[in-house]
């Protein structure tokens, strides 16, 4: 339901320029949020993608940009990046 706006995370960083925010949305709920604000967003997903040794991780997000609250979060892990993907 409703409209979502998708933007990669390059486009990001040429909005963003000089603010090194990549490493500080890892770790930091309230530069999630910092971002949110700039890019006028009501909602951020920010999480990652690992690989250790054979097996790869997904971790995400949903962070209400205006209060910070998690909205939901979830992870998988699978034996290949297709598999994360839902393709066998």
């Amino acid at each position: 339901k409703g409209n979502y706006k998708v933007i990669e995370r390059k486009a990001i960083g040429t909005i963003l320029g000089d603010l090194k925010m990549d490493i500080a949305l890892r770790k930091d709920v309230n530069a999630a949020m910092r971002v949110g604000k700039i890019l006028g967003a009501n909602m951020m997903v920010i999480g990652s993608v690992s690989k250790i040794e054979k097996q790869y991780y997904l971790s995400a997000q949903i962070i209400d940009a205006e209060t910070g609250e998690m909205r939901a979060a979830g992870s998988e892990d699978a034996s290949s990046f297709k598999k994360l993907n839902g393709k066998k």
